[in-house]
């Protein structure tokens, strides 16, 4: 029996081949995932995420993933859009998007925002209790 991360990583493995195979000149291609981390260990949410962001540039594919972890959408993604209560509250580079003010609204907590020091130019995102 798989574990819920390798069941994950299978699933993601079956999308690829899908999204590869389908290849045609010219054609638009997509990859959506909803939450494809949470079942993961930090190393393989990193191997994951660094595979699709990789695979995308490479072949020219869209990736647009949910993602509830903000500082792994910030290292990851190029574009944030923060939803609340189904409503939009910023859309942009992470830098734009993951403020505290932002942060505070969305999540009703407070939250600081540093430089990641292993990301330099990504927000790193620290929430504490109210």
């Amino acid at each position: 029996m798989l574990s819920g991360g390798e069941q994950q990583r299978v699933q993601l493995a079956r999308v690829l081949v899908q999204v590869l195979a389908g290849k045609r000149e010219g054609e638009y291609r997509a990859l959506f995932l909803d939450e494809p981390t949470p079942s993961l260990d930090p190393r393989h949410q990193i191997a994951l995420l660094q595979s699709v962001s990789t695979l995308a540039r490479q072949e020219g594919i869209a990736a647009l993933a949910v993602l509830h972890d903000v500082n792994l959408a910030a290292q990851w993604c190029d574009q944030l859009l923060l939803l609340a209560s189904g409503q939009v509250v910023a859309e942009g580079p992470p830098a734009e998007v993951l403020t505290q003010e932002c942060l505070g609204h969305v999540y009703g907590v407070p939250a600081r925002v540093v430089e990641n020091p292993n990301a330099p130019g990504r927000p790193l995102v620290l929430f504490s209790p109210p």
